[in-house]
């Protein structure tokens, strides 16, 4: 005869409240988890509030007060990439400029969430106030680059051909 183990048999109605105990206790140690992490993220929000604003505290005001005392900010110059259909020679036709704008080096810049993009070499111009950007943008298809200018991130018009006359304009 075989001998017999002095261990108790546990049957598989014994298992199961075992295995649903340490279930619960899963459970119960991702939901202390979670709190954690939301209460984590709820002081460094509030820690944070005052800083989301790219503006220094007290920038606004002192914006509205400068704009009410007349004080208007220049206007921003704006990159425009050349290629075979904008030149420099279009952009002074299209903008009424006494002569073409002169042409200029950059790199073009990866968006912050696509690091799998390569950089390249594109000429630019650049083109002063917004009634210039939007008279390229209004004659011209194309569409928003990266570029790096003046040190920063921007976008730059990249045209690719003409724009079509709107049924309005006929």
């Amino acid at each position: 005869m075989s001998e017999q183990s002095n261990e108790p048999i546990i049957s598989s109605q014994n298992q199961a409240p075992d295995t649903r105990k340490t279930q619960d206790e899963i459970e119960k140690a991702l939901e202390e988890a979670r709190l954690k992490k939301f209460e984590e993220d709820k002081a460094r929000k509030e820690k944070d509030k005052g800083s989301c604003s790219r503006w220094a505290p007290g920038a606004w005001d002192a914006a509205r007060a400068d704009f009410a005392a007349g004080k208007i900010p220049p206007e921003p110059w704006f990159p425009i990439i050349i290629n075979d259909y904008m030149t420099p020679e279009k952009i002074r036709e299209i903008c009424g400029l006494p002569s073409p704008p002169t042409i200029e080096w950059t790199t073009t810049a990866p968006f912050e969430t696509d690091y799998t993009s390569t950089t390249k070499r594109v000429q630019y111009c650049t083109v002063h106030g917004w009634e210039a950007s939007c008279l390229i943008r209004e004659a011209s298809h194309g569409e928003s680059v990266l570029v790096w200018f003046k040190d920063e991130r921007r976008s730059a018009w990249q045209a690719a051909a003409e724009a079509l006359e709107s049924e309005d304009e006929r």
